[in-house]
């Protein structure tokens, strides 16, 4: 006896109870991505084994449970790739030649070992 769930397509396999998810997801305009990362958490809801799931749709358990975390906080604009820019940019440096106005009126520097009478 074979049992069969949903139908394969490339990236996943559909269940029958996807099509309201889907239709959700696609009212919020999520890409495509996301739209897999929902799969995979419909799959595990419904199957209740990571390993399964994560076997199942070439991936990793942690990999899973971060997207599952992610469901949980923020629902199912979780599921959209998060912004891989730096949270901080190093500022402008000033160029070799140029000092800044502050080391201009602070006077000469005072170099360690450098005699500081005059001859």
């Amino acid at each position: 006896m074979t049992v069969t769930v949903g139908t394969a397509s490339f990236y996943h396999t559909r269940l029958p109870h996807q099509s309201k998810l889907e239709k959700i997801a696609r009212n919020m305009d999520l890409s495509r991505e996301a739209r897999v990362r929902l799969t995979w958490l419909t799959h595990y809801k419904k199957q209740g084994n990571a390993s399964v799931t994560a076997r199942r749709f070439g991936i990793s358990r942690s990999t899973l449970h971060k997207w599952v975390k992610r469901y949980a906080e923020r629902g199912l604009r979780g599921l959209e790739d998060l912004s891989r820019a730096p949270h901080n940019r190093r500022g402008p440096r000033p160029s070799p030649g140029r000092r800044s106005t502050s080391s201009a009126l602070s006077g000469p520097i005072n170099r360690p070992g450098a005699s500081t009478r005059s001859p």
